[in-house]
């Protein structure tokens, strides 16, 4: 069980949360446009050269980004957000552990769809050490990793857990580009995407959480 001090939730009010979904979307839309326009070409392929230099070089990274983004598997990320709304839910706190259920299973549905919509092709300048079956941008990873770990943010703000979990969604998002299947910019597109999608749930949390109040309480009449 989760300590009573660990579920204090963020200070972030939703209205400030609701304007820092606004920029993540805006900067979203924005970096799209300019991945498309292949105004990030130059960069992402010097990026990807050196990340290959450095896979090389170092062929012991190999094995930890293997590990790291299989870590950011969509499966994984979905243990693990049911684990901890399991320890949310018997803290009491059943209205935040569907809130956090939501935010991760509605990523999994939003990035295939975007996608889709951009289909992008996948990086063509190194071997691929990772299998994959769809479009490249956004990164899927990156996107369901920030999801996560900014919804954790939110939900469980204090203690180690919080620098943890930002170096998670670092090394995930390197993880990708070391393992050749992802473009840098692909991976800044899924980082803003995952934050705006966090942030912009986040608003719902109350009203989540008053209906399950409301479903106890009726409940235990």
């Amino acid at each position: 069980m989760l300590p009573t001090g660990a579920l204090s939730i963020s200070e972030v009010s939703p209205r400030v949360a609701r304007a820092w979904a606004l920029a993540a979307g805006l900067a979203a839309l924005l970096w799209t446009i300019i991945v498309v326009s292949g105004w990030t070409d130059g960069f992402d392929r010097a990026l990807m050269i050196r990340a290959e230099a450095l896979r090389s070089a170092q062929p012991w990274l190999v094995r930890p980004a293997w590990l790291v983004t299989r870590a950011g598997d969509g499966e994984a990320r979905v243990v693990f957000a049911l684990l901890v709304g399991l320890a949310l839910w018997r803290a009491g706190k059943g209205g935040r552990a569907l809130w956090l259920w939501l935010s991760v299973g509605s990523g999994l549905l939003l990035v295939p769809l975007l996608k889709m919509l951009i289909d992008r092709p996948r990086p063509d300048l190194v071997v691929h050490l990772d299998k994959v079956s769809n479009a490249s941008y956004p990164s899927g990873h990156m996107a369901g990793a920030t999801i996560l770990g900014m919804s954790l943010l939110l939900v469980l703000p204090r203690g180690p857990v919080r620098l943890a979990l930002l170096i998670y969604m670092l090394l995930v998002g390197l993880s990708r580009v070391l393992m050749g299947v992802h473009w840098p910019s692909d991976v800044m597109g899924g980082f803003l995407v995952g934050a705006c999608w966090a942030l912009a749930l986040y608003g719902l949390l109350g009203t989540i959480e008053r209906w399950t109040t409301t479903r106890v309480s009726r409940a235990s009449r």
